[in-house]
C-alpha cells in the first residue's frame, strides 16, 4: 500500500458519502531545489534521557509552514488530483528549500530524496505524490525535528476505535503530534477548533463541518467550526507511527478520525465509532 506523503485531508471527502450517519449525532519547468552543504548544531536539548542537538530555528519555522501546507486527497477525478498535486508542488518549494539549507546531517539524504521528487510533483506526477520513499522521508524529517525542534510533544495512541492522548490540555504554539496506531486499521488525527461557547456535542460539530463540505463552499465550514487545522494531522497505518507539527492557537478543538471503517471503507466512519474527543490549547 502506497501513502502519500501528508495523506490527511482527503480522507475528510470520502466521508461525504456517509452523511447520514452524521444526523445520528447531530508553466515555468521546475528544477529540484540543489541540497547545500548541512549547518552545523550550536547547542543541546535535553530529550528524556538523552540530550539531542538543537536544530536550526530556521530548519524548525519552515517544517511548520510546510506541515501547514494541505496535501492533496479526495478530489473528484483524476485531472483535480494531477492539478492539486501541481499546487501542493508550488506551496511546499519554499520551505523544503529553506529545510534544505539549514538541515543538520542526519537529514541530508532525506531532502535529497524530497528534493529528488519535486520536479516530478511539478508535473503533476500521482506516482511520484504517492511514492512511499518520499512518505518514509518525510516523517523522518518528523522524527528528527520532534526532537530537535523543542515543540511540545503530544502522544497519542490509536486503536480500533478510541484515541488515547497522553494528555488533553496543551500550551497555545507549534506541537509535534506523534501517533501510534495499534489497531488493524489506518488511522489519522484530525483537528476542528469549536466556536467559543458552543454548546453542540463533538460528533454534532463534526457532522455539521462535514455537511458543509460537501457543499462545495469553503466559506461555509467558517459557520459551524472557529478553525479548520490547516495541513490535517499524524496518519499511521497498522502497528506503525506518524508525526505532523501543528501550529494551534488558545481554545478548544475536537479530535477525530475520518477514515471508513472496513478494508474497503464500507463501513461508518471511524469517528462515529468512538474516535472522536476534546483537547484543550492554552
Amino acid at each position: 500500500m502506497t501513502v502519500p506523503w501528508k495523506p490527511l485531508l482527503g480522507c475528510l471527502l470520502a466521508l461525504t458519502a456517509l452523511l447520514a450517519l452524521t444526523a445520528c449525532g447531530g508553466d515555468d519547468d521546475p528544477t529540484a531545489t540543489p541540497t547545500p552543504t548541512p549547518t552545523s548544531a550550536a547547542s543541546a536539548i535535553g530529550v528524556g534521557d538523552s540530550a539531542v542537538a538543537a536544530l536550526n530555528p530556521d530548519f524548525c519555522s519552515a517544517l511548520v509552514s510546510f506541515d501547514a501546507l494541505d496535501p492533496p486527497g479526495g478530489e473528484e477525478s483524476e485531472e483535480a488530483y494531477v492539478v492539486a498535486i501541481q499546487e501542493y508542488a508550488g506551496g511546499i518549494e519554499a520551505p523544503l528549500a529553506t529545510m534544505t539549507a539549514n538541515a543538520p546531517e542526519e537529514l541530508i539524504a532525506d531532502l535529497r530524496t524530497l528534493n529528488g521528487l519535486l520536479p516530478a510533483l511539478h508535473d503533476g506526477d500521482i506516482a511520484a505524490y504517492e511514492s512511499p520513499e518520499g512518505s518514509a522521508a518525510i516523517e523522518q524529517v518528523e522524527a528528527v525535528a520532534a526532537e530537535g525542534c523543542g515543540f511540545e510533544a503530544a502522544m497519542v495512541t490509536a486503536k480500533d476505535y478510541a484515541f488515547t492522548p497522553d494528555r488533553t490540555t496543551l500550551a497555545a504554539g507549534p506541537v509535534s503530534f506523534q501517533l501510534t496506531n495499534e489497531g488493524a486499521e489506518p488511522h489519522v488525527f484530525l483537528l476542528l477548533r469549536k466556536p467559543d461557547g458552543d454548546t453542540r456535542d463533538d460528533t454534532a460539530i463534526v457532522g455539521d463541518f462535514l455537511e458543509k463540505v460537501s457543499s462545495g463552499d469553503p466559506a461555509q465550514m467558517g459557520e459551524v467550526v472557529d478553525e479548520i487545522v490547516p495541513g490535517g494531522g499524524p496518519f499511521a497505518l497498522p502497528g506503525s507511527r506518524g508525526s505532523h507539527v501543528l501550529d494551534l492557537s488558545a481554545g478548544t478543538y475536537v479530535y477525530w478520525c475520518p477514515i471508513p471503517q472496513g478494508e474497503s471503507g464500507e463501513g461508518p466512519p471511524h469517528f462515529a465509532l468512538g474516535m472522536i474527543g476534546e483537547l484543550t490549547v492554552e
